[in-house]
């Protein structure tokens, strides 16, 4: 049997799955550097890990997210949570980065 098709009955595309899946408020993410360097970047509050290591790449031409590891009050964050998912989550979120060494290969039309 064919049900009629009204507007009520149409399946869209919500803002969430545009995002990637990421929802909430915008919050403003401090990426630390070893070296001193500070980068700032707004993501959404449930855009994981792994977006976060993607725009680092992206950013500074790494290879592989793998090389890429962020911390948040010390600890290692991994790549299936999202910003949501750090209890002191605020207006701004500092995380400190460790890069994978120059002379490692890691880096975009630098390796052996």
């Amino acid at each position: 049997m064919r049900l009629p098709l009204d507007e009520a009955s149409l399946v869209t595309t919500s803002e969430s799955e545009i995002n990637g899946g990421a929802s909430g408020r915008s919050v403003l993410v401090v990426f630390e550097f070893s070296d001193g360097a500070i980068e700032e970047q707004e993501f959404l509050a449930g855009q994981t890990v792994e977006v976060l290591k993607a725009h680092l790449c992206t950013q500074h031409g790494i290879r592989s997210m793998a090389d890429v590891e962020l911390y948040f009050d010390g600890a290692r964050m991994i790549d299936p949570l999202s910003l949501n998912d750090f209890d002191s989550l605020g207006d701004e979120l500092r995380i400190a980065v460790e890069l994978p060494d120059d002379d490692e290969g890691a880096f975009e039309g630098k390796g052996k």
